[in-house]
């Protein structure tokens, strides 16, 4: 069995969250990298967005990260150059 995590963070970007950042909570199995659960916490008084919103801007966020980091990923190894020797 894997080993739960949470973290917890705020969001600094008040216009992409339709006025009011959100607190966000991640509870993922360390083992498998696999999220079991995201809360959003948001200020409804002082929020645009709808809960429908909130998820959709939390999703192209994590894609973005995603993508960001397979492409650097990608693009550390494309230049990471292997060498064999072998002995005789």
């Amino acid at each position: 069995m894997g080993v739960f995590k949470k973290v917890l963070w705020k969001e600094d970007d008040a216009e992409k969250w339709l006025g009011a950042v959100p607190k966000i909570e991640l509870t993922y199995d360390d083992r498998y990298m696999f999220v079991l659960a995201v809360t959003l916490m948001v200020d409804t008084k002082k929020s645009n967005a709808t809960e429908e919103d909130l998820l959709n801007i939390f999703l192209q966020v994590q894609l973005s990260l995603s993508l960001s980091l397979s492409l650097t990923h990608a693009h550390t190894h494309s230049h990471t150059h292997t060498h064999t020797h072998c002995v005789p």
